[in-house]
């Protein structure tokens, strides 16, 4: 960790990978030796409805005792053109592996914020004028609306942390797209050539590279007696049935690398834009390594991570202890 006093505002569509990310992020927000500082959260479309996205996030936090970080709910849909889902529901209809789980209001919940969520970022970016970061974990769809509604937030944010894109055309919501640019592509391309702040992208594929074993997910993480992990598994439970190869962490490595610099081994810093209008590729990061394109570096690619730091952070966010940042 840094001693710089970090403020971050999480932007998801919540998800179990969100749901982890968050707790890792809280418990960073929690930690007096931390400079991590959670000012809110908002919540997209994307793995689901944004009211589906506001009750799992209050569910979320629930889980912690957390009722005073607020939840804002954000844009409803993409900036242009409708996404229609073309491979599987990954999380499930209602984004929390369609559990029966009590019922829930997020309208009631303590910390529940009527203010738009764009709107509540615009805020937040002048109240925190250059020391604002932006957990992004979902489509841009927020923050590309920021963009156009108070063009002075792309210069007021520290820096921007998303999982998202791809860097060898490997997709995973189409045949060549990463699910959170292929939602929104208008967005992400407005996020990446509009925002001054430095950028740092965990790609599709680098996460798949870093893939990590069933049994780990199974009985490491998922042996925790904590509520974390309690409702971690419950949410997975029908991943984890299908899917017994391996478990591929998306969105934690994005908030580890937010939270602890030392996770991320190698990056390269590229000039990155997104494809709009390919038969095939829409919603694919285009990456000018040649310099063809003679524009400014506007994107860190993290392309190696520590995956045993990440997993202790992981660990630590699922409420088992501290982690240390040397092995």
């Amino acid at each position: 960790m840094t001693n710089k006093q970090q403020f971050i505002l999480i932007d998801c569509d919540t998800g179990s990978d969100d749901a982890l990310a968050i707790w890792m992020t809280i418990a960073a927000h929690r930690d007096p030796s931390s400079p991590v500082k959670i000012v809110g959260i908002v919540c997209a479309h994307g793995n689901t409805t944004t009211e589906n996205v506001a009750t799992n996030v209050i569910r979320t936090l629930h889980a912690v005792e957390e009722y005073e970080i607020p939840v804002f709910v954000g844009a409803q849909q993409p900036l242009v053109h409708p996404y229609t889902h073309q491979v599987e529901l990954f999380h499930g209809s209602d984004g929390f592996g369609d559990n029966d789980f009590p019922p829930l209001s997020y309208k009631e919940a303590s910390n529940f914020s009527d203010e738009h969520g764009v709107l509540a970022m615009c805020r937040l970016a002048k109240e925190y004028d250059g020391k604002l970061t932006i957990l992004a974990l979902a489509a841009h769809t927020n923050l590309a609306m920021a963009a156009r509604l108070d063009p002075s937030i792309c210069n007021r944010l520290e820096a921007i942390y998303t999982m998202g894109g791809n860097v060898e055309g490997e997709g995973n919501a189409t045949v060549s797209a990463e699910f959170n640019f292929a939602v929104d592509p208008e967005a992400a391309f407005i996020t990446l050539s509009a925002f001054s702040c430095p950028i740092y992208v965990v790609p599709w594929e680098v996460t798949a590279k870093h893939a990590i074993a069933y049994e780990w997910r199974v009985k490491v993480l998922g042996g925790l007696d904590t509520p974390q992990a309690q409702l971690l598994n419950a949410v997975e439970r029908k991943i984890l049935e299908k899917y017994t190869d391996n478990w591929i962490a998306c969105d934690q490595f994005a908030a580890a690398a937010a939270i602890e610099p030392k996770i991320v081994k190698k990056s390269i810093t590229r000039h990155c834009t997104v494809e709009l209008g390919g038969n095939w590729t829409r919603g694919l990061m285009v990456i000018d390594k040649m310099g063809i394109l003679k524009k400014p570096e506007n994107v860190t690619i993290i392309t190696e991570l520590d995956e045993e730091l990440s997993k202790r952070i992981m660990l630590w966010g699922a409420g088992g202890k501290h982690y240390t940042a040397e092995n």
